[in-house]
């Protein structure tokens, strides 16, 4: 599934379906080695604390179906946590949906004597409170944790530029990051981390944003040929204020003082 909708061989409906990211996110969390992926990513993304045996014995459950037909994206069990974890995409949150999963998860938590947590997955970039809250400002639920997909691949690209995989392992990885990258749910690194990673260079196709289809290319298309017209930029050799009326009238009335300006100010020279 992977390599057919990286390919574009899916439809767009199926390419932009919450339930086939899930799949795909949480299948490699599920197969890829645990102790490396799973156990790091649940105490550095969620802060939940767990063995190597503890991880080794998770168990995965992909739509659960609780009595009243509510049905959560994803429930792991691991250690003694409940994790359930509702995914949007290009959906809204349904707060209603995510009451009856944190009643119904509470729920099954107690019987399972384990430790709940209701986690919501979105795209946004920040967290913003009022798709959760109710009018008194409530969570759905007390152990309640936000995350995005933009966090999930910025874990991956960090385990992966620390460690020393098998072949097999980075071709799954290097595909899923792929697959993330082509939906736009990457976010900015610094360029020593990019730079650093050989690896990230070598498939990804674009850095920032395909201008093509951006939303908003009409503020970045053509910003540096609007440029290109200043030939050279030179530091003003002493001081930006000459004979005559200074360049910047108002500064100050006192020509001595505006040697204050050192040579951090520029100008354009003049042929």
């Amino acid at each position: 599934m992977y390599l057919a909708e990286i390919r574009g061989k899916l439809s767009g409906k199926i390419e932009n379906s919450e339930d086939i990211l899930t799949s795909n996110v949480f299948s490699f969390f599920k197969y890829a080695n645990r102790q490396l992926f799973l156990k790091r990513f649940l105490a550095n993304n969620l802060c939940i604390h767990v063995s190597d045996d503890d991880v080794e014995k998770a168990e995965f459950l992909f739509w659960p179906r609780y009595t009243d037909r509510t049905e959560p994206d994803l429930v792991i069990i691991v250690g003694k946590y409940y994790l359930l974890i509702e995914a949007k995409f290009h959906s809204p949150v349904d707060r209603e949906q995510l009451l009856r999963e944190d009643e119904n998860g509470s729920f099954e938590a107690n019987n399972l004597d384990k430790e709940f947590h209701l986690i919501a997955l979105t795209a946004d970039y920040y967290y913003r409170p009022e798709q959760f809250q109710d009018g008194d400002g409530n969570l759905p639920s007390s152990n309640f944790i936000w995350i995005n997909w933009q966090q999930i691949m910025h874990f991956l690209l960090e385990t992966i530029e620390q460690e020393n995989l098998s072949s097999k392992v980075r071709l799954f990885y290097q595909d899923l990051c792929e697959l993330l990258e082509g939906k736009n749910l990457h976010s900015f690194r610094d360029f020593k981390g990019v730079l650093r990673s050989k690896s990230a260079l070598d498939y990804f196709q674009k850095i920032f944003f395909a201008y093509e289809t951006a939303a908003l290319r009409g503020d970045f298309i053509g910003f540096q040929n609007t440029l290109s017209y200043l030939e050279r930029l030179e530091k003003v050799p002493q001081r930006a204020f000459f004979k005559g009326q200074p360049l910047f009238s108002g500064l100050s009335d006192k020509k001595e003082e505006l040697s204050e300006f050192g040579d951090q100010l520029f100008y354009v020279k003049e042929a």
